[in-house]
């Protein structure tokens, strides 16, 4: 057998250099010096979800979950409005200009009329 090699249910592995094996038991934990344990039931996120430590809380994800939700569900509120206010808008800028145009033919038409009864007839 060789140094730092261990058999245990007729299944071999070995240990670097230098490291021993252990018998674990099933709720046992073993974490490097630099790593951080966390418990069974610990729910894993996308690394966006980190927070500067990398672990962020399942409550406190929930809560910051809910919280977007209302707060894009606002954001999507507002630019719906914006979209109906933009329309409105281009109605009223077309509108305006058709006035203006309507101005400018009455004022043509009055500037041309030679009667009192021909200016009338203009609007």
């Amino acid at each position: 057998m060789f140094a730092g090699d261990v058999f245990a249910y007729d299944t071999a592995f070995s240990c670097p250099y230098g490291k021993e094996g252990a018998c674990l038991a099933p709720d046992d934990m073993i974490c490097s010096s630099p790593a951080k344990c966390v418990s069974r039931d610990t729910v894993c996120f996308d690394s966006n979800t980190c927070d500067s430590s990398g672990f962020i809380c399942n409550s406190q994800y929930k809560t910051l979950e809910t919280e977007y939700n209302e707060v894009a569900g606002i954001c999507r509120t507002i630019a719906a409005e914006f979209d109906d206010l933009e329309i409105k808008h281009g109605d009223l800028v077309n509108e305006h200009n058709d006035l203006l145009r309507r101005q400018k033919i009455i004022k043509i038409c009055v500037v041309y009329a030679s009667t009192i009864e021909e200016a009338q007839s203009c609007y």
